[in-house]
């Protein structure tokens, strides 16, 4: 008989959004599940590690889908609903003065305060080498989206080079990977835009473009007016012009909206959905940095939903957030958006972020097949309790966590 690594017994299993086993068993071998279901099936199946935890809930652990480990040095430093520009003027400030322990430990904080809070998969954007590093160490499953920033179109050789040196020097393993991003299209030229999209077609990165944040993007894009041409005057960038071309127009043109992770698109223009769907692009929302900002959008989540494009959740960065916690990205998305319902947002913050991440078949199901990246939680259930509710409004930390069947989390005694 084949010895497994790893067998869990648990109070609940929720194996994805709609299935759920009482009192059940899952048997994970290679890092691999193997076989999931009642535990008077699985009595008898034996195992290198064996974890009783009847009182405990386990489930496919949360994909946070957009973050930004290297700005945590900004957590609570920013008054929140802030103008856009002027705090994008703020955080560029700060970014200059922080210093590497500051950056360091505000990676190392966000990291820790993820785990807690249930997090197995992160896709983070950062202009730093410290988060890979970070990141490896504590043994979190990650697209390691690496920005580029240059609106003058004679800067984008000298960007894609310095792009082409940190990549070659980043660290990475089999659960780190890496990515490419370009920042908006009010941040780079569309030449630079074109570059880096033959640049991850050519190396074969995902590629992920912050869009449709707000509205003043669109004004920008399309006439050369209003809050962002404003800012890169007061930045002294004169030269670039503009596209003319709504946001995600622009992103088609140059190559960018091609498979790529769509961060925000909170103000889509007319035609923009039907792009997405054609150019095969994923999108993620991030209800609270929304909520911080003071935002009133009209996010498409619905439609996008309906119309089969992989959507998942991100809590962006705590420069524009006050935590890293799914669970409070969920309550929010499901305040907004109420037809989803619990089983639809713990849908948007597992598979969903996992799809829209480009990460293997499974990854944020705890199927047999799927890579075994879990959390077991201890929530109070009743026959009459939601399980997914009850996850999504638990406050306390995870019990355990586990990436690729490896244990890298361990908080409550369980």
């Amino acid at each position: 008989m084949r010895s497994n690594d790893l067998k869990i017994t648990a109070g609940h299993i929720v194996i994805d959004s709609v299935s759920i086993v009482d009192n059940g068993s899952i048997v994970v071998n290679n890092g691999v599940v193997v076989d999931v279901g009642p535990s008077n099936r699985l009595g008898d199946i034996k195992a290198k590690k064996i974890i009783n935890i009847p009182d405990h809930t386990v489930h496919p652990g949360f994909v946070n889908a957009h973050c930004h480990l290297d700005l945590g040095y900004a957590k609570g430093r920013i008054k929140p609903g802030s103008d856009f520009t002027q705090w994008i003027k703020t955080l560029v400030d700060m970014r200059g003065k922080a210093s590497v322990n500051q950056v360091k430990s505000g990676i190392e904080s966000g990291i820790a305060r993820m785990l807690q809070a249930g997090t197995t998969t992160v896709g983070d954007v950062t202009t730093c080498g410290h988060v890979a590093p970070a990141l490896i160490r504590s043994g979190l499953r990650a697209v390691l989206f690496h920005e580029i920033l240059g609106y003058d179109p004679s800067l984008a050789d000298s960007r894609m080079a310095d792009l082409a040196g940190r990549l070659s020097k980043a660290e990475s393993n089999d659960k780190v990977t890496h990515a490419v991003s370009p920042h908006a299209v009010y941040s780079v030229s569309p030449e630079l835009m074109r570059k880096s999209a033959v640049y991850a077609g050519k190396t074969g990165k995902k590629l992920a473009i912050h869009i449709c944040e707000t509205a003043d993007e669109t004004q920008f894009a399309q006439k050369g007016t209003g809050p962002f041409c404003d800012l890169l005057k007061s930045l002294g960038i004169n030269k670039g012009g503009f596209p003319r071309l709504t946001p995600v127009n622009l992103a088609a043109r140059t190559g960018v909206l091609d498979g790529a992770l769509l961060i925000h698109m909170n103000h889509p223009s007319r035609g923009d959905l039907a792009q997405i769907v054609r150019r095969k692009s994923k999108v993620v929302f991030c209800p609270n940095s929304n909520r911080w900002f003071g935002r009133k959008v009209s996010h498409p989540l619905l439609k996008l939903i309906k119309l089969g494009v992989p959507v998942g959740l991100g809590t962006d960065s705590l420069a524009s957030n006050t935590d890293l916690d799914m669970r409070l990205e969920m309550r929010e998305a499901l305040r907004a958006f109420p037809e989803l319902g619990s089983t639809g947002v713990f849908q948007l913050a597992t598979q969903g972020g996992a799809m829209a991440l480009g990460m293997p078949g499974g990854l944020g199901t705890l199927k047999k097949g799927a890579v075994f990246d879990a959390v077991a939680v201890k929530v109070c259930l009743s026959r009459h309790t939601d399980p997914l509710l009850a996850i999504i409004e638990h406050r306390g930390h995870a019990a355990m966590g586990w990436v690729g069947g490896r244990k890298i989390y361990s908080g409550e005694a369980a």
